[in-house]
């Protein structure tokens, strides 16, 4: 069933990751972006199951996942009602990787540039002015990290 129109509008993304350490980065990121509701799988599978009455408003697929490449993730998500149009980045460390012909409709390579994915999010999700005032006033990140500096981050805390 679609959601509901008349509901709050909370925007759902799918982000599928099979490392801890991302999913934290990733899901940190997230509690600065107002009205959305970030939605964890580790495997493609699990994506899968999970996309199921989502009707996500952003697919975010790490692309060497345990069960399945993340390029041939997106062909089955695809046929997934709700999914069949909606944007999806990948989100990988292959530095050869090229989205031409994949599907994918961006590529965000690790180490991710903080803001800048918090500026694609906004795009894709095509936030609302208060929103976007909301994440102007968001903390500063660092422009640039790497796992070992969240891990370093998170053991002082």
């Amino acid at each position: 069933m679609h959601p509901d129109s008349t509901s709050i509008a909370r925007h759902k993304v799918l982000y599928v990751e099979d490392q801890a350490v991302n999913t934290m980065l990733m899901t940190a990121l997230f509690e600065r972006v107002p009205d959305c509701d970030l939605v964890l799988a580790e495997c493609g599978s699990e994506a899968l199951d999970r996309a199921r009455d989502l009707y996500p408003a952003l697919l975010l697929l790490d692309l060497r996942l345990p069960d399945i490449h993340g390029s041939r993730l997106l062909p089955l998500l695809r046929r997934v009602p709700g999914c069949e149009h909606v944007p999806a980045v990948a989100v990988t460390a292959e530095h050869d990787f090229d989205i031409a012909h994949t599907g994918f409709d961006e590529l965000w390579r690790k180490p991710l540039n903080l803001l800048k994915v918090l500026e694609r999010v906004e795009a894709n999700l095509a936030l609302s002015t208060a929103q976007r005032k909301a994440l102007q006033r968001a903390p500063q990140v660092p422009l640039l990290t790497t796992p070992a500096l969240v891990a370093r981050s998170t053991e002082r805390a």
